[in-house]
C-alpha cells in the first residue's frame, strides 16, 4: 500500500482531460492556450453545432437569409479554427518534438473537424452558386459536424486520478465500448429497415371528420 502511493506522489493530478484544459492565463504560455481563447473556441464549437442544425431544406424553404447567415457564421468558425491548428502545430511541432501535433489524440480530433468545416463550406458555395444542386446526397459530408459538441464538452470532464491511470482504464474499457456499440448499431439498423417495410414513408395521418381540409 505504501508503495503504491510512492508511485502516484510523483503523478501530477489532473483537472481537466483535455489537450489544453489544464493550463490557466496566468503561466507562462502561448497565446493559444490562454483562457479567453479557449473559451472563444468553445463558443465557435456551439456556433458551427448551431449553424449545422438550421442547414436542412425546409429552414432554408421559410427562411432563405438563413442559408447566407449559417455560410458566414460557418466561414468566421472555420477560419478561427485553422488559425488555432495552425498556431499549435507551430508551438508543439507537427510530427516532431515533446508533444507532436499529431501524435495527440485530441488534436486528431480537432484536425478531422476543421477538414469537415472546409468540406461544408466548399459543398455550400457551390450550392449557393447552383454548381450542386440544393442538398444532393453529398450533404452527406455534412453529417460527422455535430460531433464538434464533443470540442465543448470535453471541458466538463473532470478527473482526481494521474492521466496513465485514465489511459489504462480506457485502454481496458474500448473492447466493451466496441461490443456496446456494435450491439447498439445493430438493432438500430434493425428497427430501422423493419420500420421502412412495414411503414413506408408515413404521407396519411389520422384526423378529426370535423377537420378542414386545406
Amino acid at each position: 500500500m505504501l508503495g503504491r502511493k510512492q508511485s502516484l506522489k510523483g503523478e501530477p493530478i489532473l483537472a481537466d482531460y483535455g489537450p489544453e484544459e489544464s493550463l490557466n492565463e496566468s503561466a507562462d504560455i502561448e497565446w493559444i492556450n490562454k483562457l479567453w481563447v479557449r473559451r472563444l473556441m468553445r463558443l465557435c464549437a456551439l456556433v458551427s453545432l448551431t449553424s449545422v442544425s438550421l442547414n436542412t431544406p425546409k429552414t432554408f424553404e421559410r427562411y432563405p437569409p438563413l442559408q447566407y447567415i449559417t455560410f458566414v457564421c460557418d466561414t468566421i468558425v472555420t477560419f478561427l479554427f485553422t488559425s488555432e491548428m495552425i498556431a499549435k502545430m507551430h508551438i508543439r511541432g507537427v510530427y516532431k518534438g515533446e508533444v507532436p501535433y499529431l501524435k495527440d489524440h485530441w488534436c486528431q480530433f480537432d484536425a478531422t473537424m476543421v477538414i469537415f468545416l472546409w468540406m461544408s463550406i466548399s459543398l455550400q458555395i457551390f450550392e449557393i452558386l447552383g454548381i450542386v444542386p440544393g442538398f444532393s446526397y453529398l450533404s452527406i459530408m455534412r453529417a460527422p459536424r455535430p460531433l464538434i459538441m464533443i470540442r465543448f464538452l470535453r471541458v466538463f470532464l473532470k478527473f482526481s486520478m494521474p492521466k496513465s491511470r485514465i489511459n489504462q482504464i480506457f485502454k481496458r474499457s474500448s473492447q466493451q465500448i466496441y461490443n456496446v456499440t456494435l450491439f447498439f448499431l445493430f438493432f438500430m439498423s434493425l428497427y430501422g429497415l423493419l420500420g421502412v417495410q412495414f411503414f413506408g414513408e408515413l404521407k396519411n395521418h389520422c384526423v378529426l371528420n370535423t377537420t378542414e381540409m386545406e
